[in-house]
């Protein structure tokens, strides 16, 4: 987790960023939903694995992107990237 601070400058393009409700949740060790998606990276498709930062672009884990979030109607509570592994798992399970 701790080198993923130090890509993560380098891969904002292969990253998804998520909103304060979003960033609560995946550090609880949940998937992203679509409402809580504010970008996605340029170089991103579905089936890649992406880095989950916070508006302030802070890395917050890793995760697959599963679905690419819709432009027009989002709807609520379709899962958009599945939770690899994150920050909030040294809480839980870490030694």
């Amino acid at each position: 987790m701790e080198g993923l601070w130090l890509i993560s400058r380098y891969g904002r393009e292969k990253g998804v960023v998520v909103s304060e409700k979003g960033e609560q949740l995946f550090l609880y060790g949940r998937d992203i939903l679509e409402e809580s998606v504010i970008k996605v990276g340029s170089l991103v498709q579905t089936g890649d694995k992406v880095i989950v930062f916070n508006k302030f672009y802070e890395p917050l884990g890793l995760g697959v992107l599963v679905r690419y979030p819709s432009r027009h109607a989002k709807k609520v509570g379709r899962v958009i990237v599945k939770n690899i592994l994150d920050r909030g798992w040294y809480l839980r399970r870490g030694r």
